[in-house]
């Protein structure tokens, strides 16, 4: 209880001036977007003009009205472009109309006044009450998380939440309850990369997607581009770019970096593993399967407030080395304010880390690479690198011919035919890929301390 009242000081201590949420006078519900408005103003200010719906945000509609005579006409953009002209009153009064955006989530009420150890220990609550997670820590981690999504536009990179589990196991209970916490939660089962794109560059929203293994398959066009997106997505500055339909001597691209957590029944390949955090459920029984709305509510209303009002983001000092630092990182700080044990989940960072790299070398995938490590080793020392067929690799691994060669495509493994059938060439720039993916699965250590 020492340490919490000291952290809870502490948080204190750095907080900025507390802004009056009734300055303004506003008692209906304000769009989250709309808010930057009002909290960027300090308490005890003035801004002429202030009406509320300066605080919702609109779009453009295909109706237009004279602002003196009212007329009012159904026109296409490209119909009414250039027509400033009322047809009514000839006055140079004539606008296109907007309508208030129709939002994927629920909108949030006024920022409720807090401090980051008040939601901490809200959250926490919250989660024990709906999900029963095996170690301690997971919860640390999942609130951290939640907290992080609305600090996202402040950070540099953020980890994925990796949520395995058979079925019945509360995967998709617990994605449910991030949809309801984190900052504008869109839940799917399938969505298109245009639509990813567009979310995360206009609304920087959560991006929650269950049965991920069926979305993200490498089989399909849209699969690989899902694949990319998720991919690149957790840091900062990565695009999905596209060809402009309307226009195709111009490309759109837009900004993909923002958290994501997927569900799955099963461990997704090592590049995307190595970017998420993982939670295996188990079948359990939680105090409570009802979610409470009103309780949802009023959290969102104080990770609403802690978003535009702690404008400030450090992070906190860990032991932990390379990409598992750059995930964790945001998180611990969001730990250490609340006020957690840092060691308990550093500990276990290391030990998923650990756990991960283990499953990994024993893989299909891994079984693979090593054959073809194998092999590549042995020809060098007989001066004779030519090639491995893939029949040879079955025979080796007892794995089907079918999945080796989807394994060696989804590894970036190129294969050609030969005379007896298809085989991967030992190329240079084969053989440096090897070399890569070697490092990548564990066999090779990379120097430099990597963690």
């Amino acid at each position: 209880m020492e340490d919490r009242a000291a952290g809870l000081k502490a948080i204190r201590e750095k907080s900025f001036p507390i802004i009056d949420a009734e300055v303004w006078g506003v008692e209906e519900q304000i769009e989250v977007n709309g808010i930057r408005n009002w909290l960027s103003i300090r308490e005890g200010e003035e801004k002429e003009g202030m009406e509320l719906e300066d605080f919702f945000e609109f779009t453009p509609c295909n109706e237009w009205i004279c602002k003196v005579c009212g007329h009012t006409e159904l026109l296409e953009t490209d119909e009414a472009r250039g027509k400033t002209f009322c047809p009514s009153c000839e006055r140079k009064e004539f606008i296109q109309k907007k309508e208030p955006i129709d939002w994927l989530w629920r909108t949030i009420g006024k920022p409720k006044p807090c401090d980051l150890f008040d939601i901490y220990e809200e959250i926490y609550k919250f989660l024990k009450q709906h999900v029963v997670l095996k170690d301690e820590a997971l919860y640390d981690i999942l609130i951290s998380w939640i907290i992080a999504s609305w600090k996202s536009h402040r950070l540099d990179a953020v980890a994925y939440i990796q949520i395995l589990g058979t079925i019945e196991t509360g995967k998709t209970r617990l994605l449910e309850l991030l949809n309801e916490l984190c900052y504008h939660g869109i839940m799917a089962v399938t969505i298109t990369p245009a639509a990813i794109s567009r979310i995360i560059d206009t609304h920087g929203g959560t991006i929650l997607i269950d049965q991920a293994e069926k979305l993200l398959r490498l089989t399909t066009d849209t699969g690989v581009s899902m694949y990319g997106i998720c991919l690149s997505g957790y840091r900062r500055g990565m695009k999905y770019t596209t060809a402009d339909q309307n226009d195709q001597t111009k490309v759109i691209s837009k900004n993909v970096f923002g958290p994501k957590a997927f569900t799955s029944e099963r461990v997704f390949d090592p590049a995307l593993t190595s970017r998420c955090i993982t939670i295996r459920m188990h079948r359990n029984d939680p105090p409570s399967r009802e979610i409470d709305y009103n309780w949802t509510d009023m959290i969102r209303r104080m990770l609403l407030y802690y978003r535009y009002k702690f404008d400030y983001w450090d992070e906190g000092k860990t032991i932990l080395k390379g990409r598992v630092r750059e995930m964790y990182a945001p998180l611990l700080r969001i730990v250490e304010s609340g006020s957690r044990d840092l060691i308990v989940v550093e500990n276990y960072a290391r030990q998923e880390k650990a756990s991960k790299e283990e499953e990994l070398q024993s893989s299909d995938n891994a079984i693979i690479l090593k054959i073809l490590l194998d092999e590549l080793k042995h020809q060098e020392t007989q001066l004779d690198v030519t090639e491995m067929y893939v029949s040879h690799i079955a025979d080796e691994t007892l794995i089907k011919h079918e999945s080796i060669g989807w394994r060696l495509r989804n590894m970036g493994i190129p294969r050609k035919r030969g005379r007896i059938g298809m085989y991967v060439p030992f190329e240079p720039s084969v053989i440096e890929h090897l070399k890569q993916l070697a490092f990548e699965y564990g066999f090779e250590k990379k120097t430099g301390g990597e963690e």
